[in-house]
């Protein structure tokens, strides 16, 4: 499903069926996708795609994270090529369990505007939210999410070019652990 502001491509909403939504007024399209996307436990995390959570399979689990619901946010471009594949990724890391949804966002920018990763952050987060973990490898990201300033928020970075050890970086700020903590299902 996507969700057009002023006829603008916004994001797209990865597992969730019916219209694409169209908005002109900003706080009609928050209340929209805040009931579209509403989360049934306190904790949240929330990982980006590219250069983190493609950096496990599918049928690996974050069993260590329990009351925890587990949502992709990935920046991408709405007419991208790569876009159908990205979506069957998606699906299938839904239909495995690993993640409860997955939200594409084709905004990009260093604050809170509509359809960035911290304007769905900021969506993601209600009254019953007690944490929210965010984990990006892309600096822009990050510094626009800790602009929220959200007391539940803790954001971090996940650095470098290596595989393995952004991989063991992910893990050990999950649970302390290494790459045991993650089983396959």
């Amino acid at each position: 499903m996507r969700i057009y502001f002023e006829e603008k491509a916004l994001l797209e909403i990865i597992g969730t069926s019916g219209p694409d939504i169209y908005s002109r007024s900003p706080k009609n399209l928050e209340s929209r996708v805040q009931k579209l996307i509403q989360t049934n436990t306190p904790h949240l995390l929330c990982l980006d795609m590219h250069g983190v959570a493609d950096l496990f399979q599918a049928n690996e689990t974050f069993s260590h994270v329990p009351e925890t619901e587990i949502w992709i946010i990935s920046f991408i471009g709405p007419n991208s090529i790569r876009l159908p594949e990205l979506r069957t990724e998606l699906l299938n890391r839904i239909k495995q369990k690993q993640i409860h949804g997955a939200i594409l966002v084709f905004q990009r920018g260093k604050m809170a505007t509509v359809g960035t990763k911290a304007w769905v952050i900021q969506c993601l987060n209600s009254p019953t939210t007690k944490s929210i973990i965010f984990l990006d490898d892309g600096v822009d990201h990050i510094a626009a999410v800790q602009s929220l300033g959200l007391k539940t928020l803790t954001t971090h970075y996940i650095a470098g070019k290596d595989d393995i050890k952004k991989r063991n970086q992910i893990c050990q700020i999950l649970s302390g652990k290494k790459l045991e903590t993650f089983q396959k299902v």
